[in-house]
């Protein structure tokens, strides 16, 4: 017979800190949530306790992580990192070489100073604004 921690796999997290999460009414920071994949699963645990969930395909991490948005902004919440800004896009070779994990700041693009303009979808920085459409200002435009 098997030992049943066996049978439950170790969760693999996204991104090595919590990431915040905040009011798309308010834009007030309400807490933090872990992104994390565990069984074929993308599941954001919140501050409050609560998870959301969607597939995870490993060939397309975005589209999971955006059926976590779209049920996020049903409570008035959202995640704050790279693919929520409008300064982040997708060309369509970025997001097939990446499976939906990496994109384009356009902030980091205009800097002189800096050439990889390739960033994480859960990537965040100082310049970051919630998208609150897809075509808010992007260079380019999710699939």
């Amino acid at each position: 017979m098997k030992n049943r921690e066996q049978d439950i796999s170790e969760p693999s997290y996204i991104n090595g800190c919590p990431m915040n999460v905040a009011s798309i009414e308010s834009g007030e920071r309400e807490g933090e949530c872990n992104v994390f994949i565990k069984d074929d699963v993308l599941i954001a645990r919140l501050f409050d306790g609560t998870e959301e969930k969607a597939p995870y395909l490993e060939q397309d991490l975005f589209s999971g992580f955006e059926e976590i948005t779209h049920a996020l902004k049903e409570r008035d919440l959202y995640i704050m990192v790279c693919c929520q800004c409008p300064h982040f896009g997708f060309s369509g070779l970025a997001y097939d070489m990446s499976a939906g994990s990496s994109g384009y700041c356009a902030i980091i693009n205009q800097s002189e100073n800096n050439e990889n303009h390739v960033v994480s979808i859960f990537s965040s920085c100082s310049a970051f604004s919630y998208r609150k459409r897809h075509t808010d200002s992007s260079p380019y435009l999710p699939p």
